[in-house]
């Protein structure tokens, strides 16, 4: 129990006056007061009024507490706080919470761990209780927050927002059976650094989505009364039932788990309660499961404002509103009737001298054909630099090639009747398309598949969100949050590729830290991390700035190498693992950085219109980035051949077992450098550790986490930008690659210091003498060890800030010395 300290006022003496401070007390003597005969007399006049008018008088002339902390004396405003209790105090009133009566409110919140007094209101139509928060006053709106948060996704209860006031009275009441008892801190709301972030720390659903959850389960459960069905017919269902409600509505499913169960025949409230307790534990089935097991029996939800398709559903489906058509598998409409606008031919005819009419050709009918191709979904889209060809669907985009326009039609050829009509068969319509076939499907024809309002508007990420698609709906992430939202709220089209073929569900309230509730991956970004929380951090926000497809700002490359000194380079410390889990994201473009050369034609052909990050994996040693820098900050050009060349802006990812050369403050402006520790290696891959292959070897609900830790770093990258990481071995390791090994260790055992004088000769014939096997790749050593010795103020701690000054020369030496600029 909290026996934390705030002020005691007794009840106002004149109209228009405060009460007055005469006691600072703890929470267990006001519980003795409400659970005592105390305040009994005075409580029930409250309740036995009949309207509000005359309760809210009599409520004025209560005695009050300020639960959130001691003020000074005779005040009671928050400049004047002494100091915070750590405590809250909580409304939970019958005008926001019309369906709900009090008694079943308190029953309702009884174990919740955060609340150490709960008790009726003085009215008798609400419940009021004290949780435990954090005790840092500038945080005490945080802590409202979290806690109606919790509230709504745990009970579905909404708590009267001025609480939040620092200052708010707290009027005393009378229930004898009130409770008291030990209670934990509530998460804060917030994905910033100042605590290890834990999925507990975002609202896990929203508060329509919680509404909707409710009146479909309602529903369901409408449905079982009214039919008296028992779907938990065995024990894997009745388990999965309960796991089921659990994770879509928390303790606020009990009530449901008790209807569904009623009607087997072997149900008792202490048992069903008690499995209910054990489902509630994470880990188990998801909340849609309950559906699919309804469905076994019969039972099909079609909630309203689910009847919208989902991409797996439109995607195999064309444009052309006609009657008779159906969706094959190839996703082109075909028809058992030709309509009149279906035909893509024109049969002409010869008149005879009786005036008759004879049967003379059959022709392809150029327009007609374009036509039927733009109701298959196919446009031209212009880019700047360019176009290339698409095709839509309900707002799905694909690109494609003129051969894949020209696949799609002969399939729907193939699919019509042998006989179309009088005089005209299908071999005869592919025998002309065929013979025509350049003509149809060449580029110059195809391009006037464009039409005015044709122009595509696609939905992308802004400076302060961003959206990941799956299959059966959106994610948008922000500062503060991610939520789920349907397909019929997005306007605007998104590329075929963007969809993830996976669902999407998001994961409930967790108190710890995410590289222990976010699966496997995360805990690998957290090995990687050194299991360092500000190195984990900022990796986070490097890869949430991968996962932001927003490019009007400073883009630059992320650069990710290793932090070992250990000779050999041999790398495996999980940096490829990192590139393919934004693969699983984003539209990633990955390129063998052995093979690729910056002044090479066609290098980004492999790249498409929807690429949105470029992927140089295991760049080679001395790879000179400034290559690069005009592809990282403007954009790169794709060229393929026989097509105009694209410009497109995307983000860039390297990996490399070496280092990356910058020098000066415009290479640093245009990559951030990150070192993975050295947990994996060559002789320990994370499938040692975890069991299993990443990605391909994955469950559900192992997707599940990855997918919501992903969603976690993007937006803790909206909140903090990225998070520069401290170097480990970073300019150690530089100074090796860009010199030697020898020279670096030549270095730590100080045969070079600062402020003191040396002879160049001398000191290169010292570094030779104790490196007898290295041998100079230069004619004249003293050139290559003084190109050395001149990295040392940018790659070297003790010569940080330091510049290399010739003091004075002679006919055969020259005599140097670092000293600060």
């Amino acid at each position: 129990m909290q026996n934390n300290e705030f002020s005691f006022y007794t009840s106002q003496i004149e109209p228009g006056r405060a009460g007055h401070q005469n006691e600072v007390i703890t929470l267990q003597k006001v519980y003795e007061l409400i659970s005592s005969l105390t305040y009994k007399k005075v409580i029930e006049q409250v309740r036995q009024a009949s309207k509000k008018a005359d309760q809210d008088l009599l409520k004025k002339k209560l005695n009050y507490f300020t639960v959130s902390g001691v003020f000074a004396p005779g005040t009671r405003k928050a400049e004047n706080l002494l100091s915070h209790s750590g405590l809250m105090q909580i409304d939970i009133d019958a005008k926001h919470n019309p369906n709900k009566a009090a008694g079943e409110i308190k029953k309702q919140i009884t174990n919740d761990p955060h609340l150490a007094l709960i008790f009726l209101s003085p009215t008798g139509t609400g419940v009021k209780a004290v949780a435990c928060i954090s005790p840092d006053r500038t945080k005490h709106t945080q802590s409202f927050d979290a806690l109606e948060s919790h509230f709504k996704a745990n009970y579905g209860i909404v708590i009267d927002k001025q609480c939040k006031d620092v200052c708010r009275p707290f009027f005393v009441s009378y229930d004898p059976e009130s409770i008291v008892k030990s209670a934990i801190e509530i998460n804060l709301p917030t994905i910033g650094l100042s605590t290890i972030v834990s999925v507990g720390a975002l609202n896990p659903l929203t508060e329509s989505e919680l509404e909707k959850r409710h009146r479909h389960i309602e529903k369901l459960c409408s449905v079982i009364e009214e039919n008296k069905i028992d779907i938990t017919g065995n024990y894997d269902f009745y388990r999965n039932i309960g796991f089921a409600i659990a994770d879509g509505l928390g303790e606020s499913g009990r009530k449901y788990y008790h209807r569904i169960c009623t009607f087997y025949p072997g149900y008792t409230v202490v048992e069903t309660d008690k499995q209910f307790e054990a489902c509630k534990k994470p880990g188990g089935r998801k909340w849609s499961s309950l559906f699919g097991i309804a469905s076994d029996y019969g039972i099909v939800i079609y909630p309203k404002d689910k009847q919208v398709l989902k991409p797996s559903q439109i995607a195999i489906t064309g444009q052309v509103p006609k009657q008779n058509q159906i969706a094959n598998s190839q996703g082109v409409q075909t028809t058992d009737i030709v309509t009149e606008d279906l035909k893509f031919w024109t049969v002409r005819k010869k008149t005879l001298d009786d005036g008759s009419k004879q049967f003379k050709d059959v022709v392809i009918d150029d327009v007609k054909l374009l036509n039927l191709l733009r109701g298959f979904g196919y446009r031209r889209h212009d880019v700047p630099g360019g176009f290339s060809f698409v095709q839509v669907k309900h707002n799905i985009v694909n690109e494609v090639q003129p051969q894949q326009i020209q696949d799609t039609f002969f399939s729907y050829l193939y699919k019509l009747p042998e006989k179309i009509e009088d005089y005209v068969t299908r071999g005869d319509l592919e025998s002309k398309v065929v013979k025509q076939s350049e003509k149809f499907f060449g580029k110059n024809r195809l391009t006037i598949l464009k039409r005015e309002g044709d122009d595509l508007t696609f939905n992308q990420d802004t400076k302060n969100e961003s959206f990941v698609y799956y299959k059966n709906g959106f994610v948008k992430c922000n500062k503060g949050d991610y939520t789920f939202h349907e397909y019929k709220d997005l306007k605007k089209s998104i590329w075929k590729t963007q969809l993830k073929e996976r669902d999407f569900l998001k994961l409930p309230a967790d108190n710890r830290p995410l590289y222990e509730c976010c699966g496997f991956y995360a805990k690998f970004i957290w090995n990687v991390a050194g299991k360092d929380i500000d190195r984990f951090a900022s990796l986070m926000t490097l890869i949430g700035y991968l996962l932001h497809d927003y490019k009007e700002t400073k883009l630059k490359a992320i650069v990710l190498t290793d932090s070992s000194l250990s000779d050999g380079n041999n790398g495996r410390t999980g940096k490829t693992l990192f590139g393919k889990a934004i693969e699983q994201i984003r539209d990633v473009c990955e390129l063998n950085g052995k093979e690729f050369k910056a002044d090479k034609s066609f290098k980004y052909q492999e790249a498409k219109l929807s690429t949105q990050i470029v992927f140089l994996n295991d760049a080679m040693k001395r790879f000179n980035l400034e290559t690069l820098y005009n592809d990282i900050t403007e954009g790169i050009t794709i060229e393929k051949k026989n097509q105009s060349p694209v410009k497109l802006k995307v983000k860039y990812l390297i990996t490399t077992n070496a280092t990356i050369k910058t020098e000066g403050a415009s290479s640093k402006d245009r990559i951030t450098e990150y070192e993975f520790s050295a947990h994996y290696s060559d002789k320990f891959h994370p499938k040692d550790e975890f069991g299993h292959w990443f990605f391909t070897e994955w469950s559900e609900d192992e997707w599940n986490r990855f997918d919501n830790f992903m969603m976690f770093c993007l937006c803790l990258y909206l909140e903090n930008g990225i998070i520069e990481p401290d170097p480990v071995n970073l300019k150690n390791r530089k100074l090796i690659d860009q010199s030697c090994k020898q020279f670096y260790d030549f270095i730590e055992t100080k045969n070079v210091e600062p402020a003191v004088e040396f002879c160049l000769q001398e000191t290169c014939d010292n570094f030779q003498s104790l490196f007898p096997d290295y041998e100079f790749y230069q004619k004249y050593p003293t050139r290559q060890f003084s190109k050395w010795l001149k990295l040392l103020p940018e790659l070297h701690l003790r010569f940080a800030g330091c510049e290399m000054v010739l003091v004075k020369k002679n006919d055969a030496n020259h005599f140097y010395t670092f000293k600060l600029k």
